[in-house]
């Protein structure tokens, strides 16, 4: 089998692609061979406490330094003209008297491996060669040897949500063998050849753990005659023959602990005396579709087709009956929205609670509902309507809105997807609508806001105000509109990045000028120098946990720096600071400067780390997490391999040191 490096591109959600970190290490390192990572470990650790290592180099495995010698003369710069002192960007440092840094080996060098880690905590599975046979370590503890570690494109593990389990599949002669946190939880001899265990089911392909985190499950095919049948696999027990080979023909309550889906006798495909409902590995006595859990995970909500009639059923029990119906759980609560259609009048309407909303009712040949969507306390809706002229509506708590052309998509920066309606805390929806002249309109409940001019972001607030950004024209400049209403600013040619402090009584948003500097504004006030984006970023600032205080990165021709709270930290003149981060407790604030070959730490301002870097720019959030009230943990590496490093501050530090 050959092992393969992700690549960037290729990382999913729940790993971290470090294939470039292995074209930092010394060339050597590259050619060596290390047949027994076990031993190479126990050498790499051997070799450490040999050295007598200066600076913040990284202690050996599982040791914890504590800096005892005040920061490094460099750290005390007089102030500049941008802020006070600079903090050491390149020469030699001392981490402040009392900063604990613990490393732990994770993986050894091992040319030619490959690396996944887990979405929280920092763990890191490594698949490589022990002899002539393939092992998984995980935190640098290996696991059996196998003929072969079944993977797609990937090393072939799965994480739980939490971080705190992992899952794999190997095969050994004949057999197929799933390992859950490196015990063994489910066997069989049939092998991806014969029908079984492929790379599809395994690792990052369809293995998953459940939203709790508690519970391992896949479907695995299976030989049945001369065609494939799939079994389900939850908890290491496999059900019979039958079930979906399509993950998402699988429902899974919001709690994690319960299961659904249909089961089909591989015998005798179609017939509907062999299609049973399985919940939680029992057959139900009724036969339905369109499996949907309740939020509170107590209830099943299915459909029973027949005649040219759907029946909607609660737990097997029918309470609505349509010529068609569309069922929609909202993510809390126990509201139900249904979009039924009925044969005699031909017509569409709204179902809540599994009664018609008054009004909601429309010919069929007139009308048509999608987009429905629910606030995220359960308690409202929204639906969109579509009139025979292509015109939209909305239809939010029973009340109808006004028509417009087009309802738009929008978003936050950070988010990957567009959709067409939020709500504010209070239950007011919000949505993008333009008119017929294409002049668009942001609606917070009944009311419109200020003419928008091409909005791509818009930002709700824990207290309910509403944000979104008006691009330029050939004639007007962009700004911001707040609660419905334009801002007036200095003449710019975008605005972007919104944002609203956790407890939502902040505000910021970067406003490019026409001389192209992007300056950041909080509360509508202009902050000092032009912030400093990180390049493939979408964080311009970040506002602290508690909300009391407000940071970015700022440049002043070659100077860059840390702006806090309207001070500005004079850094260096190279352009690659990444990762600005609070502790959860508000009290310290992280970043690195990166580099291809490696990255210094800096706590309040002062240097407590350099270690090799596992990506080029900035660490992905799986690599660089808060730990705790104070703490950090990163991920790293050296010749001794990649690591995980917790870094405590010092007592004597905060973000008074840094100002």
């Amino acid at each position: 089998m050959t092992l393969k490096n992700w690549k960037l591109a290729d990382a999913r959600l729940r790993t971290l692609a470090l294939a470039t970190a292995f074209s930092l290490l010394p060339g050597a390192l590259l050619q060596a061979q290390i047949l027994n990572p076990i031993q190479a470990a126990k050498d790499a650790l051997n070799k450490a406490k040999q050295q007598n290592k200066a600076g913040a180099q990284p202690p050996p495995n599982g040791t914890t330094t504590t800096a005892n010698t005040p920061p490094a003369a460099a750290n005390s710069t007089p102030a500049t003209a941008h802020g006070s002192s600079a903090a050491n960007e390149n020469g030699p440092f001392n981490p402040p008297a009392g900063t604990k840094i613990e490393a732990t080996l994770l993986s050894p060098p091992l040319p030619g491996a490959g690396f996944a880690v887990s979405p929280l905590g920092i763990h890191m599975a490594t698949l490589t060669h022990s002899g002539s046979r393939l092992v998984m370590l995980y935190d640098n503890v290996e696991g059996p040897k196998f003929d072969q570690i079944i993977a797609n494109g990937s090393i072939g593990v799965a994480f739980s949500p939490d971080g705190s389990h992992f899952a794999y599949c190997g095969q050994q002669g004949n057999e197929v063998v799933v390992m859950e946190d490196g015990k063994e939880v489910w066997r069989s001899s049939e092998t991806n050849l014969q029908g079984g265990l492929d790379w599809s089911s395994c690792g990052a392909g369809l293995m998953r753990f459940t939203s709790n985190s508690k519970h391992l499950y896949f479907p695995a095919e299976s030989r049945y005659n001369s065609t494939l049948a799939a079994r389900f696999v939850f908890d290491g027990q496999a059900s019979p023959k039958g079930a979906p080979g399509d993950i998402n023909a699988y429902s899974f309550s919001p709690d994690g602990d319960h299961y659904a889906y249909i089961w089909s006798d591989p015998a005798n495909h179609g017939n509907v005396q062999n299609v049973k409902v399985i919940i939680d590995g029992k057959a139900a006595p009724y036969v339905a579709g369109g499996l949907q859990w309740s939020a509170d995970s107590k209830h099943l909500y299915s459909t029973a087709r027949g005649s040219g009639v759907v029946d909607l059923l609660l737990d097997g029990k029918p309470i609505t009956r349509a010529t068609e119906l569309r069922l929609f759980v909202p993510p809390a609560g126990d509201m139900t929205v249904q979009v039924v259609s009925r044969a005699q009048p031909p017509s569409v309407l709204l179902a809540v609670g599994n009664r018609p909303v008054q009004g909601s009712e429309l010919p069929s040949s007139q009308a048509g509902i999608q987009n429905v969507s629910f606030s995220r306390d359960g308690k409202h809706y929204a639906a969109q309507y579509e009139n025979s002229s292509h015109q939209k509506f909305v239809l939010w708590d029973g009340k109808k809105g006004q028509t417009y052309r087009n309802l738009l998509a929008f978003k936050a920066r950070e988010e990957r997807e567009g959709r067409y309606f939020d709500f504010t805390p209070d239950g007011r929806v919000i949505y993008l609508a333009d008119d017929s002249s294409a002049q668009q309109y942001l609606v917070i409940g009944d009311k419109e806001s200020d003419q928008i001019r091409g909005a791509t972001e818009v930002v709700v607030s824990a207290t309910g105000h509403v944000m979104a950004n008006s691009m330029a024209n050939a004639t007007t400049g962009a700004g911001i509109n707040f609660d419905g209403k334009y801002l007036q600013l200095p003449p710019a040619t975008s605005t972007a990045y919104l944002g609203f402090s956790p407890d939502g009584n902040h505000y910021a948003f970067v406003l490019q000028t026409r001389d192209s500097n992007q300056v950041v504004y909080l509360d509508g006030v202009a902050q000092p120098n032009s912030v400093a984006i990180p390049t493939a970023s979408n964080t311009a600032y970040v506002f602290s946990p508690d909300s009391k205080h407000f940071a970015y990165f700022y440049h002043v021709a070659n100077d860059l720096g840390v702006c806090i709270d309207g001070k500005c930290v004079a850094g260096g003149n190279t352009y690659n600071y990444y990762n600005l981060t609070f502790s959860a407790d508000s009290n310290h604030l992280f970043w690195v400067r990166n580099s291809p070959r490696s990255f210094r730490l800096f706590v309040d301002g002062s240097p407590v780390l350099e270690s090799g870097a596992p990506s080029y720019q900035s660490l992905p959030k799986e690599a660089w997490q808060t730990d705790g009230a104070s703490g950090l943990i990163v991920l790293a590496h050296d010749s001794e391999g990649y690591k995980r490093i917790t870094v405590t501050p010092s007592p004597q530090s905060s973000l008074a040191t840094l100002r």
